[in-house]
């Protein structure tokens, strides 16, 4: 039983893994999603560790942050990111 468990877990983190290393954020926090059709991105906008949307001015933008969409967008996938450019620089 433990090891149907120890694998599930392993699963998942790979998973998460995968999924991080496909996004392609920007150094603003964006993704591709946010550069799409979306246009949450640019104009000197940035996403915080939890998502939130922030103007160029620092402002949090409440607007865009309520109405954000963006479904791969998560805390977990940016602390990852995150641990792996410090890994890698």
């Amino acid at each position: 039983m433990v090891h149907i468990v120890f694998r599930a877990v392993a699963m998942i983190i790979v998973l998460l893994l995968l999924v991080s290393h496909l996004r392609s954020i920007d150094e603003n926090n964006m993704d591709s999603y946010d550069r799409s059709f979306i246009g949450n991105a640019g104009d000197g906008r940035s996403r915080g560790i939890t998502g939130t949307i922030y103007d160029k001015d620092g402002k949090v933008n409440v607007w865009m942050t309520l109405t954000d969409t963006n479904p791969l967008w998560s805390y977990w996938e940016t602390k990852l990111k995150l641990c792996r450019d410090d890994l890698t620089t």
